[in-house]
Parts: structure tokens; C-alpha cells; sequence
């Protein structure tokens, strides 16, 4: 979806025959920093690692790849979804010979790292969640209107304009070096076939992010856990469906569920935290400790 301007880009075919593409900052024989095994979120791409990745890479391996139907990954339909999504990063992990990571996702993609941990606690040392999914829980009629506002003819309604918008408000304040971004998804908006896939692998997303909770489950995470938010964030919660409802509520109620569990709130920073607030990230990952 998005070309990357500095890191070289990997391909490899699982067993299930999924090809992931990915990026690796520590190819052979330079592999002895810790591994910081980052996961995007809904409908973006490795990409959106850029700028951690840059800040971090002296001190940390790291791999940040496309999920399946994501980016230039190639997947079945069938693929797609929170538990496949898990699964596809425990094959990874064994396909690369990695035997423990950090682990890192943002929105949709913290929800398959929380699934990850829960999953094999022992495969991940720590887990680094950026406004993760999972935290904000719907009821069965909240869950079946976003179904409907996710349906694939709804979705394609989209206008390059509305994706764009939809884009920005990501951030609290929209970086012009994000341009690149917002370009790669207007042209698949101006692609038929390449906008039909979106459309279809953000629909199946979605409702599987909604039929697989997880947050009954957090008091189950044997893993310590780092949690950021930003306090502007404009995504979570859904401010249509839970319009009372802060940010900071909702992580902390999320935070309060798992028993390791460290939380920065960030101020004037919105969804896209790893972009948005790359530097204070940064600065944790290599001055706690935490992911060593």
C-alpha cells in the first residue's frame, strides 16, 4: 500500500501458504538487539512504523510487517480476522527463528497482540499496546450498527475527500510528513479492484474485531504490559455510540483489567501515536528498559 523511502522491504510464504512482506532493520549476520516485532492497525501498513523505527533502530531489531490483505501481503479471504491475525504472528516468529520478541500493536493491530500474548505468553517478553482495540466494549446493538456502517456497499460509498478527512483525524494535529500515507489511499481509491479489496478487508476486520473480545480476557495477560493513549484521540471511543465516554476512560478501564500494566496518557496526541508521538515513544523504549 505504502513504498517505503528508507527500509528494506522482505517477503516470505508462510506454511498456510500466507506471503507476508515486512520490514527487518537486522538482516544476517547483525541480529544480536532485542526484537521489537510491531503490528499495524486497521487498513494501514508497516509503514506506519517509520518513524519509530527510525528513532529506535540503533538499540532494537526491528520488524514491522503487513498483516495479511494488508499492504502488499498476500491472503485468502479467510485470513483475515483477530485470531488469524495471531496466528499469522506466531508462524512469523517461528518462520524467522525468533524465539522471544517485544511486541508492539496499534489500535486493531494491539488487539492481535493482546491476542498474541494470550495466545503464547512465552514467546513475548513485553508488550508495547498504542491505543489498542479492545479496551472500548459494545453491546450486541452497537456492535450490529457498526456492522452495518462496515458492510462493503457502505464502505465503498467512500469519497477520496471522506477517506482523506477520515485519515486526519488520526492526529491531533495532521503532520505534513504523513502526506505519503494519504496518497497511497487515494490511489487505491481510484483503483476499482484495489478499492473493492479494501473495502472487503475492512468489513471482515471489523466484525471480527467486534465478535472477538477480548477484554474479559485481560485479567489473563502473564505479560508486562506498556500502555500509551493519546488524550485527544478522536477514534476511541467511537464518539457516535459512546458520545459521554473520554479516552482516558477507556484505557483506564482497560489498564485496571491487566495485572502488569504501565500507562502514559499523552497530551495534545490523537490515534496515530507511534507517528504523533514517535519522539516520547522513542525516548521510553530506549531509556526504561522495559523491552530488554
Amino acid at each position: 500500500m505504502m513504498a517505503s523511502p528508507v527500509f528494506q522491504k522482505y517477503q516470505i510464504t508462510l506454511p498456510n501458504q500466507i506471503t507476508i512482506s515486512y520490514f527487518d532493520t537486522a538482516p544476517e549476520p547483525e541480529r544480536r538487539n532485542p526484537v521489537l516485532l510491531m503490528i499495524h492497525g486497521l487498513g494501514n501498513d508497516a509503514s506506519v512504523w517509520y518513524k519509530l523505527i527510525g528513532l529506535v533502530r540503533s538499540h532494537y531489531r526491528c520488524i514491522a510487517l503487513d498483516l495479511p490483505s494488508h499492504g502488499d501481503s498476500i491472503a485468502p479471504a479467510q485470513a483475515c480476522g483477530i485470531a488469524s491475525f495471531a496466528e499469522t504472528i506466531e508462524a512469523l516468529m517461528h518462520a524467522l527463528h525468533l524465539k522471544q520478541v517485544t511486541l508492539m500493536g496499534h489500535s486493531m493491530g494491539g488487539l492481535v497482540a493482546i491476542k498474541t500474548v494470550l495466545n503464547n505468553p512465552k514467546a513475548v517478553h513485553h508488550c508495547f499496546l498504542l491505543a489498542p482495540a479492545g479496551f472500548e466494549t459494545f453491546t450486541e446493538r452497537e456492535k450490529a450498527w457498526l456492522k452495518a456502517i462496515y458492510a462493503v456497499w457502505m464502505l465503498k460509498k467512500m469519497s477520496a475527500s471522506r477517506i482523506v478527512q477520515q485519515m486526519k483525524e488520526n492526529f491531533f494535529q495532521y503532520p505534513a510528513d504523513f502526506d505519503f500515507a494519504v496518497a497511497a489511499l487515494v490511489a487505491i481509491r481510484e483503483s476499482e479492484e484495489a478499492f473493492e479489496a479494501y473495502c472487503q478487508t475492512l468489513s471482515v476486520c471489523m466484525n471480527s474485531l467486534l465478535d472477538e473480545p477480548v477484554f474479559d480476557a485481560l485479567s489473563s495477560i502473564s505479560v508486562p504490559c506498556t500502555v500509551f493513549f493519546g488524550i485527544e484521540d478522536r477514534i476511541i471511543p467511537n464518539k457516535v455510540l459512546h458520545p459521554t465516554l473520554t479516552a482516558v476512560k477507556v484505557v483506564e478501564n482497560g489498564c485496571r483489567e491487566i495485572p502488569d500494566a504501565d500507562l502514559h496518557l499523552i497530551p495534545e496526541c490523537g490515534h496515530m501515536l507511534q507517528w504523533e508521538a514517535a519522539d516520547q515513544i522513542a525516548d521510553f523504549l530506549l531509556t526504561s528498559g522495559a523491552g530488554y
